[in-house]
Order: C-alpha cells, then sequence, then structure tokens
C-alpha cells in the first residue's frame, strides 16, 4: 500500500493574507549564529583603531609581518649555531624545532614592539 502524501510529511497550513508568516523552527538560532559571525569576521574592519603599520618603500607592512620575518630569520641563525656547535645532528624532529624557535621569536619580537615586554 502506497501511502498518502499528507501522512509522509507533516502539513503546514498556508498563512491567511492578513496573519503573519508561520516561523520554521531553527530560524532564529540560525540568524542570530549568521550575525554573530559576521560581527566577528568584521571587527578588525574598525577604523577607529589601527593597526601598527610600517612605511618601507612607500608602502604600509603590518608589523606583524615583520616580526614573522625576523622570527624566521632568527630560527635560521639559530640552526647555524646549532649546526657548527653538532647540537642540529641530536633533535628528535628538527623541522619541529625550528618552526617553534620561529614562532617563539616571532612573537618575542612582537612584545617588544608592542612594549609588552
Amino acid at each position: 500500500m502506497n501511502p498518502s502524501p499528507s501522512r509522509s510529511r507533516p502539513h503546514f497550513p498556508s498563512p491567511m493574507p492578513g496573519s503573519p508568516p508561520k516561523m520554521v523552527p531553527g530560524a532564529g538560532a540560525k540568524r542570530t549564529c549568521g550575525l554573530v559571525l559576521s560581527a566577528l569576521a568584521l571587527q578588525g574592519c574598525s577604523r577607529a583603531v589601527h593597526s601598527p603599520s610600517i612605511p618601507i618603500f612607500g608602502s604600509y607592512f603590518p608589523a606583524w609581518v615583520l616580526c614573522a620575518v625576523g622570527g624566521i630569520i632568527i630560527a635560521v641563525a639559530l640552526r647555524f649555531i646549532f649546526v657548527a656547535a653538532h647540537i642540529d645532528e641530536h633533535l628528535p624532529a628538527a623541522p619541529l624545532v625550528y618552526l617553534c624557535f620561529a614562532i617563539s621569536a616571532g612573537i618575542g619580537l612582537w612584545l617588544i614592539w608592542a612594549g609588552q615586554a
């Protein structure tokens, strides 16, 4: 036997011309979630507070980019020192260690730059 279409899915009566539309369950939560995600995505676009920028050859670079590059340079210098001291061959996961050095040095430079250290 084939079930009738009205029994296979719930039937929502159509609203009358003057009545407000029926709310779909969960629509308010989806809208709130969308608004919150939009607000979080756009919070860095405010002109009230600007990010620290450095003019280099007429272009403004964010300070964090220069701190990241400085962290990489410090990690490369540490690698040369570790190779000269024969420490590099004893590191268990050398790429991971040097990545951690670069991240730590970049964060340290940012803390010095921003005046938090």
